[in-house]
């Protein structure tokens, strides 16, 4: 289970303002009040049930195929007549989603045995959302058990989605219930979007850690390459060199576009709205940040 870990650094105990993109904050212990809804929800995690939601998944991506130009329509139209008034409802209908996500995993895990030992918000760009700590499904013998907890996050939005879509589908026109499930189907497939990546540390890089069993896959694919370009030998087995020989050019490019394009944007920003007191005070704590001698010398 641990192949492939290295103990983790300690942290610096030091402001940033980068904390403030992600963090949570633990609010109480949920396991013992998962027990009775696991049990009693026991037959979502049986085979019959799982190819009744792949149909119900199939039928609801065809008939989305068919009206797919309905669902543009009306895209254009919700921004034309809506704007930004539509954030709102979105961010909410949004946390909405990562919350049954959230209890899909706890859900999960608790039906194969685990904890799941604290809950809380967590927050990312200051928008809060539930989490549930999932973290003993590392302690899961069976590779498909792990693999489905992780999963079970990713199936919950899309039925959520699925679900979404029918509810749009069969409302009348210009009613309250065709707008908000509109909103919730894009919430969902925005969500889920986001999360299945195996590039960025969500649930599908998880997913794909799970699958292989190639613990700390992106740390691994790049001391890989590390070895490759200095002319050392690799101590990973063959099929987990292919992988990873794979991920790393992906997970690399996928960052320089992603950050890239943020840090150009937060660059011109800055340089368009920021005073000049601020960027000196920026600075400063970047000096104060990454030059630890400096701020030992300062305290003492």
């Amino acid at each position: 289970m641990l192949e492939g870990t290295t103990p983790s650094k300690p942290p610096k105990k030091k402001f940033t303002p980068l904390q403030l993109l992600f963090f949570k904050v633990p609010l109480f212990n949920p396991d013992p009040w998962l027990n009775a809804p696991a049990r009693g929800l026991a037959w979502i995690w049986t085979k019959p049930a799982f190819l009744l939601l792949i149909a119900f998944f199939s039928g609801s991506f065809l008939l989305g195929i068919h009206h797919r130009g309905e669902l543009l329509q009306m895209e254009g139209l919700f921004w034309q007549s809506q704007g930004m008034a539509l954030l709102l409802p979105f961010a909410l209908l949004a946390m909405l989603v990562v919350t049954l996500h959230e209890l899909a995993h706890a859900l999960t895990l608790k039906q194969y045995g685990g904890i799941v030992p604290d809950a809380g918000l967590l927050f990312m760009c200051l928008m809060p959302a539930a989490y549930t700590n999932t973290s003993d499904s590392y302690c899961l013998v069976k590779r498909r058990q792990r693999v489905l907890v992780i999963g079970a996050g990713i199936l919950c939005q899309l039925l959520v989605g699925a679900v979404a879509f029918w509810l749009w589908y069969l409302a009348t026109d210009n009613s309250s219930l065709k707008g908000l499930s509109f909103l919730l189907l894009v919430a969902s497939l925005f969500t889920v979007t986001i999360n299945i990546n195996p590039m960025a540390k969500f649930d599908g890089y998880y997913l794909a850690v799970a699958a292989t069993g190639i613990n700390n896959l992106r740390g691994r694919s790049f001391l890989l390459w590390g070895n490759w370009l200095r002319g050392k030998s690799s101590e990973e087995r063959r099929g987990d060199r292919e992988i990873l020989a794979v991920y790393a050019p992906f997970c690399l490019l996928y960052l320089f576009l992603v950050f890239g394009g943020l840090f150009r944007w937060l660059f011109y920003w800055i340089l368009d709205n920021i005073p000049i007191t601020v960027l000196f005070l920026l600075v400063a704590w970047a000096i104060y940040y990454f030059f630890p001698h400096f701020s030992d010398r300062e305290a003492s």
